[in-house]
């Protein structure tokens, strides 16, 4: 999660040097406000007749060139405690700090933190995926189709299932 992002222009004008874009922010209709007017940011909304709307923008980028490395996120604060310390609790205001009790919310954000470290010392050896990357299955938005068939399996199935289980139990007492 990058909380406070602005978009990086990439761009490699030099052919020795190797450019890689390491995180990116996608989402439909996305766009970003050029003005930082504070009161211009307070009334900012997505105009169509304005521009079309961005597939992504890249928020961070690794550079490398003869030996010489860089790495570049455009928020200050995606890998800070309180970002990386977040826990699964719904509800709770001051999630902080339990995410070794119920698992981060956002583990991505200390791993990524931690492997461009280890990629700056040139030690590519060491990044692997931690455990806790995998604490929280990502899951793809669902379809509408799939959204509608869901609500009438809930709302239709389960009426059904207990009607079944009920007549079963009354006719296995009936018999006996």
């Amino acid at each position: 999660v990058f909380p406070l992002a602005c978009p990086i222009l990439v761009q490699n004008k030099d052919e020795k040097a190797v450019i890689t874009p390491l995180a990116m922010i996608q989402a439909r209709s996305l766009w970003a406000e050029r003005s930082l007017d504070p009161d211009a940011l307070a009334h900012a909304k997505f105009d169509p007749n304005m521009s079309a709307p961005a597939e992504g923008f890249i928020v961070g980028a690794a550079y490398e060139k003869e030996g010489h490395r860089l790495i570049v996120f455009s928020d200050p604060y995606f890998a800070n405690d309180q970002i990386t310390t977040y826990g699964q609790i719904a509800g709770v205001g001051g999630s902080a700090g339990l995410a070794d009790l119920v698992g981060a919310t956002f583990p991505g954000n200390a791993e990524l933190f931690v492997n461009s470290v280890l990629w700056l010392a040139d030690l590519p050896q060491l990044i692997a995926p931690s455990p806790r990357s995998q604490d929280i299955r990502r899951i793809e938005p669902m379809g509408d189709g799939m959204l509608t068939g869901l609500r009438w399996g809930i709302l239709l199935g389960l009426p059904l299932a207990c009607l079944a289980t009920g007549t079963g139990v009354w006719w296995v007492r009936r018999r006996g």
